[in-house]
């Protein structure tokens, strides 16, 4: 469980990372971008399990929470960005981006080092 905590406060950080990436390039998606979503991907299918199969409460808020945001992020894809014609993400939904990483480590860095 702690694992995951440690773990989930990193992915924070890598949103924070390609939040920044993405608004130095106006929202364009590069080869880092693509990276950090790749992980985020792996770190669906581990929060998914963590959320089956953890007991700790605070833990499996966490995973619902970092499965809600991709969730709300896929459909943004499809019906937003999907919609343009280039392949950027809008400004507002970086930032967004940027503050859930913000929000997500925190909180995870706050529950791994509770008693």
């Amino acid at each position: 469980m702690r694992t995951y905590l440690v773990l989930s406060s990193a992915i924070g950080l890598i949103e924070i990372v390609d939040a920044g990436v993405l608004y130095a390039n106006d929202g364009a998606l590069t080869g880092l971008s693509l990276v950090f979503s790749g992980v985020e991907l792996l770190w669906v299918l581990v929060s998914f399990v963590a959320l089956v199969a953890v007991k700790h409460r605070s833990t499996r808020v966490l995973a619902l929470v970092f499965l809600s945001y991709n969730i709300a992020g896929w459909l943004l894809g499809g019906f937003v960005v999907a919609r343009s014609d280039a392949i950027a993400l809008p400004m507002w939904a970086v930032i967004g981006g940027g503050l859930f990483g913000v929000g997500y480590a925190t909180c995870s860095a706050v529950v791994a080092n509770r008693p």
